[in-house]
């Protein structure tokens, strides 16, 4: 139908090559542990596998997006270490913030 398919996973560079092989475009990284972890302070101990899971999609051609509680605090130090992502959904996070 010419479709984008972007399959939501947890960060695990595993399920990568499921991915590809069901014929999907791309991931989007769930994101939550790392928000809550950053908001606890402690980020660097749930940023670790992300990387490891953008880097080996987009090896394999997929398109990288993250998205899940991420806000303007949390996302640049994210983004900072996944350089192959292609989109954040920051929507949700602000518009809670905003109210």
């Amino acid at each position: 139908m010419g479709c984008r398919v972007i399959l939501f996973v947890d960060p695990d560079a595993a399920v990568v090559e499921r991915v590809r092989d069901a014929g999907a475009d791309g991931i989007e990284i769930y994101t939550g542990s790392y928000a809550a972890a950053f908001r606890a302070g402690r980020p660097e101990r749930r940023c670790r596998p992300a990387p490891q899971t953008a880097a080996r999609a987009a090896g394999l051609g997929l398109v990288v997006n993250i998205g899940h509680d991420l806000n303007l605090d949390n996302l640049p130090p994210l983004t900072a270490a996944l350089p192959t992502v292609a989109e954040a959904s920051i929507g949700h996070e602000l518009t809670a913030d905003a109210w």
